[in-house]
């Protein structure tokens, strides 16, 4: 297979991304008016019970997948065989998920009024598993999979203004939901015999992948115990309301971190090719990679602290104010999560240390749940927003510890982190400032986003950040040559 442009790859991947986020920017201010907090908190209640299920079906599969196919990607015959392996697998969990699902939805109490609501968000649970997203990723499928994500939102958002109007309309919402991601799932599955040829026969080997495939899936399970246990255990242990507060204050963050680790995404393929081929080229591009992390959390998460409160009021609605200070504090986690997913991904998966991904986020998920139990009580959402943090600061710490012990420079990987630091804390000053004296309507939050900008970036010129000075010189040859 012809090797495909990484910048092109980036780009389409952070296009798909952006996507991703302007998306719930559009319809989030328009269903947490409509639904209130109450509504909201209902539906992410029931996504996050649903989201154990999901976890349990994928089984660690998407990571290791695309580790090995990325591999054998030129390869029909490997190639083939292999998808039918991983598919075998997955099937048979997804069958197991569902069995388990249902014995809960009639055995929990607290599961009675929700179970409409539960039984239509876990529909993508076998949507997923029919959506083969991993082959895609190890292809560099990234045209593709970028225009039909932006299809399914054009038509998700349609369906989203023309059905719901009313606070009743939450289970509309969760369907609406749905639709985007299991529409794109089905599409991939009608494309999927332009990549893989299943007349191709060979013997299956299934129990060699299993060991990979479980270390990978007890990493997901602490994972998601500290990314979606936050929600569920406000909802056993507070209410709908403050689920709805704590899932507001999140929207955002974790849509900003999927789009800085979009770029994860797509060079993961290449790094697995490259640990395997070109160990020079590998420790250049995870230098690379690490920069950009640097360059964009910072700023991100500084921004995010200082405008939490414009930025709430105009997305969420004045109701929502409880949220402020949950995004205030949970805007962290836009600096820890990206690192610590760097060292999984970036490091970690493509060296086949897979046992490295699980320690880090096993200490962080028994954090998460003994913080929590004590926080949410006390505090609601805002305790739980604590507790992630104090969780993630401990996965990251952790992560990077690990690191040093996979012959990667932890030291040269953090060699231009004070001039993110330093642009980062000029610019938050900057920008609340502005905010001080400049009206807070959404023409305004813009202005004030431009500026920041233009503020960070011009302060990395000046320190003449390698990798900023290296894309302003670029730029400059090409109007030269124009």
């Amino acid at each position: 297979m012809k090797e495909k442009s990484l910048k092109l790859n980036a780009v389409l991947n952070i296009i798909k991304q952006c996507m991703n986020l302007l998306f719930p920017l559009i319809t989030f201010p328009y269903s947490s008016r409509i639904l209130n907090a109450d509504g909201i908190g209902k539906v992410n209640f029931a996504l996050s019970i649903v989201s154990y299920f999901t976890l349990l079906a994928g089984l660690g599969i998407g990571s290791y997948a695309t580790r090995e196919a990325a591999k054998i990607r030129d390869n029909k015959i490997l190639l083939a065989k292999f998808t039918k392996e991983i598919f075998t697998i997955n099937f048979t969990t997804t069958f197991i998920s569902y069995l388990l699902f249902f014995v809960a939805l009639f055995a929990v109490p607290r599961f009675s009024e929700y179970r409409v609501l539960l039984c239509i968000c876990s529909s993508t649970i076998l949507f997923g598993t029919f959506g083969f997203e991993w082959l895609y990723s190890a292809k560099e499928e990234y045209v593709y999979t970028t225009v039909r994500s932006m299809c399914f939102q054009v038509l998700s958002l349609v369906l989203l203004f023309v059905l719901v109007k009313t606070k009743d309309d939450y289970i509309k919402y969760a369907s609406i939901n749905v639709i985007s991601s299991a529409g794109s799932n089905i599409l991939n599955f009608i494309n999927l015999r332009k990549l893989v040829d299943f007349r191709i026969k060979a013997k299956k080997e299934i129990k060699k992948h299993l060991r990979p495939i479980l270390i990978l899936f007890a990493s997901s399970v602490a994972v998601s115990l500290y990314n979606e246990l936050d929600k569920t255990m406000i909802g056993f242990l507070a209410d709908d309301e403050q689920v709805g507060y704590y899932s507001a204050s999140t929207k955002i963050t974790k849509l900003v971190i999927a789009l800085i680790t979009a770029i994860l995404t797509v060079i993961s393929p290449r790094l697995s090719n490259y640990a395997e081929n070109n160990k020079e080229k590998f420790y250049e591009l995870l230098e690379k990679t690490f920069n950009i992390i640097l360059m964009f959390s910072l700023p991100f998460m500084f921004g995010l602290i200082v405008m939490a409160r414009p930025l709430t009021i105009l997305f969420c609605g004045a109701n929502f104010e409880p949220s402020i200070k949950i995004m205030q504090v949970m805007s962290v986690i836009i600096f820890m999560i990206p690192l610590a997913t760097f060292c999984s991904s970036q490091i970690f998966i493509p060296l086949r240390k897979d046992k490295y991904t699980f320690y880090p986020v096993l200490v962080g998920a028994i954090i998460n749940a003994v913080f929590n139990v004590f926080l949410i009580l006390k505090f609601g959402g805002l305790g739980a927003g604590i507790a992630t943090i104090i969780a993630e600061s401990s996965v990251t710490f952790a992560s990077f510890v690990l690191v040093k012990k996979s012959e990667v420079s932890v030291r040269k990987l953090f060699k231009l982190f004070y001039q993110y630091l330093l642009a980062g804390i000029i610019m938050a000053v900057a920008v609340f400032l502005l905010g001080k004296i400049m009206p807070q309507n959404i023409a305004f939050i813009f202005v004030q986003i431009f500026c920041g900008c233009v503020i960070y970036f011009s302060i990395l010129i000046v320190f003449r950040n390698t990798y900023v000075n290296g894309v302003f010189e670029t730029v400059q040859k090409r109007f030269r040559q124009n």
